[in-house]
């Protein structure tokens, strides 16, 4: 299965992420620019032989409990960011719920954020009742963290986050990245050409 690394303060070289056996970067949007992906990083992981980036929005861990006039300015200040740097409509934002909460409590959030997206692909980050909540509403996979999840894995799990890396640590990056599966498939900014999703094992096939 193709593996995703995700980091924020810590920044791997890109060239050791490939070396080590990751894919796909997942990376911050947020109000820290140290924290935050730009576009000389992004251009600097595709030239090492990252596959695909996809962002994930957060100000802070309970943002997402603050109603559908939060979601609506933050999906429009981070679409408009990744415009700037280059990523094609379609894209998927991954909006953070970094908390252990319901569903019924971050759902206006959503709600605003979906409606303000604009020509992006809005989808939580977030433990299984995050994850399986979307899913019910709007019908679509999202990034499911281990944390507050049971040990369960959803089958709305379009990426599963593990807090523990299978794969070899990446030399000077510490332990400050996490390791993540790409189940499903997502809206990656990439350089390669899309994969059909009209076939999921085909799609898998084409990443090994």
């Amino acid at each position: 299965m193709p593996l995703a690394i995700d980091y924020a303060w810590t920044h791997p070289d890109p060239a050791q992420i490939v070396a080590t056996g990751y894919q796909y970067v997942l990376r911050y949007l947020s109000n820290d620019a140290s924290k935050d992906l730009t576009e000389g990083e992004a251009l600097a992981l595709f030239a090492a032989g990252i596959l695909g980036i996809c962002p994930v929005g957060e100000t802070t861990a309970t943002r997402a409990l603050e109603g559908s006039g939060a979601g609506q300015t933050d999906a429009t200040n981070w679409t408009a960011r990744m415009a700037a740097m280059g990523m094609p409509p379609g894209t998927t934002l991954f909006m953070a719920v970094d908390t252990d909460t319901s569903w019924a409590s971050v759902a206006p959030y959503f709600a605003g954020g979906v409606g303000a997206q604009g020509a992006y692909d809005v989808r939580p980050y977030g433990g299984i009742k995050i994850i399986d909540g979307f899913a019910a509403d709007y019908g679509k996979p999202s990034w499911q963290t281990v944390a507050w999840s049971g040990g369960r894995v959803s089958s709305n799990a379009a990426i599963y986050q593990r807090i523990s890396p299978t794969l070899p640590p990446i030399p000077g990056a510490g332990g400050g990245y996490d390791e993540d599966e790409v189940i499903l498939p997502i809206n990656w900014w990439t350089t390669h050409p899309a994969p059909s999703h009209a076939r999921p094992e085909l799609w898998s096939l084409t990443l090994s």
